[in-house]
C-alpha cells in the first residue's frame, strides 16, 4: 500500500486521474476477502495488473539498489555482453528522461547502441510501448520473437 499511496504519476499515466484512490479502496477490500491470494484486479490495464500482482513479492532492497546506485556495483556489462556467443534480441520500448535527468526506462537509445556493439550477433527492434511490452502489444511482441527465432533457426550459429 505504501507504493500505491505514493505512485500518483503511475496511476495518472496508466489508469487515469482519480484512479489511485479507487485502487487503494479496491485493494483493501480484496485483501479483506482474499488475504492469502495474489491480488487480482482484472479490469485494470495489463501493465497495472502485473505491477499490483507482483508487489507482494517485491524486495525493497532490489529497488533501493537502483536508487542508491549500487545495482551495477562490481559488474562489467560490456565484458559480460562480449562473452555471449548466441544470437541476442534487444527489444526497446519507449523511454524518456524526467525533469531531474533520471532515465524513465530500462536503457536509453545510446545504452542500447553500446550494448549491441558488445554483442557478436545482436538484433535491435524498437517498439512503441511501455514498460510491460509483452502485455501492452502482445501480438506485435509475439511476432517479433517468432520472426527472430525462425530467422535464427534458418541460419544457426555454429
Amino acid at each position: 500500500m505504501y507504493w500505491v499511496t505514493n505512485a500518483t504519476a503511475f496511476f495518472q499515466n496508466y489508469v487515469g486521474n482519480g484512479a489511485q484512490s479507487a485502487v487503494k479502496i479496491l485493494i483493501s477490500y480484496y485483501r479483506f476477502f482474499h488475504p492469502d491470494d495474489t491480488l487480482e484486479l482484472a479490469f485494470m490495464p495489463a501493465s497495472v495488473q502485473e505491477m499490483l500482482r507482483g508487489l507482494d513479492m517485491y524486495d525493497p532492497a532490489f529497488g533501493a539498489a537502483f536508487y542508491e546506485g549500487t545495482w551495477n556495483q562490481n559488474f562489467n556489462h560490456a565484458e559480460a555482453l562480449q562473452k555471449i556467443q548466441c544470437p541476442v534480441l534487444l527489444i526497446q520500448a519507449d523511454t524518456s528522461f524526467m525533469e531531474d535527468g533520471t532515465l524513465n526506462g530500462a536503457m536509453s537509445e545510446e545504452m542500447a547502441e553500446r550494448a549491441l556493439s558488445c554483442l557478436s550477433d545482436g538484433t535491435y527492434i524498437r517498439v512503441n510501448a511501455g514498460h510491460v511490452t509483452n502485455l501492452e502489444i502482445p501480438d506485435e511482441f509475439t511476432k517479433i520473437i517468432t520472426d527472430f527465432l525462425l530467422d535464427k533457426n534458418k541460419n544457426p550459429i555454429n
